[in-house]
């Protein structure tokens, strides 16, 4: 059969099999070419690889300004900053918060996305990571959907799960360190100058 397998330049295991059975009979037969199949390494090379569980792929762009957003928490000289960007015009604000805790991360979303997205207007979504505090909102979001916004996490295992929030942070982190280059803790004024700046 291994021949046999040889000479037909690497055959599927139904061509083996109807190549065999015309000249041959044999027990187990199926076994036999599956294990023959399975261990060379040019058939394996050529069988299709299943589909992904996860299926990726790009989102579309937002129809207008004003309903896609990103946020995530720069951590900071014993601080934590809330940053939450505007996915179109990347438009960013900034808040200092307390910890990570759900509450406060809710808190937070509100201070920072009701200047740029009042709860009259069409339903915000915000992307997040999956951090305990932004899984634990999202699963109790009474109060941000009184705001007329909806969190969606990024999925855990995708390493450019919030691009556009990892890129404010960099952006954030980069401009306050041009404020003040000691690296203390940063106070609402210096922080409210390095929002302006981006």
């Amino acid at each position: 059969l291994t021949a046999l397998h040889v000479r037909l330049d690497h055959p599927t295991q139904h061509q083996l099999k109807l190549v065999f059975n015309r000249n041959f009979f044999a027990l187990d037969v199926d076994k036999i070419i599956n294990r023959i199949t399975s261990s060379c390494h040019q058939c394996a090379s050529l069988r299709q690889v299943p589909s992904a569980i996860l299926e990726q792929s790009t989102s579309e762009p937002p129809s207008c300004i004003g309903l896609e957003y990103a946020s995530d928490v720069l951590r900071r000289a014993q601080q934590y900053i809330l940053i939450t960007r505007e996915t179109v015009s990347s438009f960013t604000t900034a808040c200092l918060i307390d910890n990570e805790t759900a509450v406060t991360l809710e808190e937070g979303i509100i201070r920072s996305t009701l200047p740029i997205h009042p709860k009259e207007a069409p339903l915000a979504t915000i992307r997040t990571d999956p951090a305990p505090g932004f899984n634990s909102l999202a699963k109790n979001h009474r109060s941000l959907s009184h705001y007329n916004i909806k969190l969606e996490i990024g999925e855990a295992k995708n390493v450019n799960k919030n691009p556009v929030a990892e890129k404010a942070v960099q952006e954030l982190e980069r401009e306050i360190l041009c404020q003040d280059p000691s690296g203390k803790p940063v106070s609402d004024v210096t922080l409210a100058a390095a929002v302006s700046t981006l």
